[in-house]
C-alpha cells in the first residue's frame, strides 16, 4: 500500500493514519519474530546450534515436559486417594 505523503482531505488523513498504525504493528511483530528466530536477522544471522544439537535440545525438553506431567499426575492421584480416605473415615 502506498502512503499519502501530504493528505489533503479527511479521507486521505484517515487512510494515512490507519496505514501508519498498521505498519507499526507489522514492523513490531517482525521484530519479535526476528528476535525469536535470530537466524533470519539481516545482520549476520546464523544458527546457534547444529541441526543435530537442536534436535537433542528439543528431545530433552520434551522429556522434561513429560516427566513434569507424570509428576503432576502422581500428585493428583495421591491427593484424590487422601481425600477418599478422609471421606471413608468420616
Amino acid at each position: 500500500m502506498t502512503p499519502v505523503t501530504n493528505p489533503t482531505n479527511e479521507a486521505e488523513e484517515l487512510y494515512y493514519r490507519a496505514l501508519v498504525r498498521t505498519r507499526v504493528i507489522v514492523e513490531l511483530t517482525l521484530g519479535v519474530v526476528k528476535n525469536c528466530f535470530r537466524c533470519i536477522h539481516r545482520f549476520g544471522g546464523e544458527l546457534q546450534y547444529t541441526p543435530l544439537r537442536s534436535a537433542k535440545i528439543e528431545d530433552d525438553s520434551e522429556s522434561a515436559k513429560h516427566r513434569g506431567r507424570r509428576a503432576e499426575e502422581k500428585q493428583r492421584r495421591q491427593l484424590l486417594q487422601d481425600l477418599l480416605s478422609v471421606s471413608d473415615t468420616s
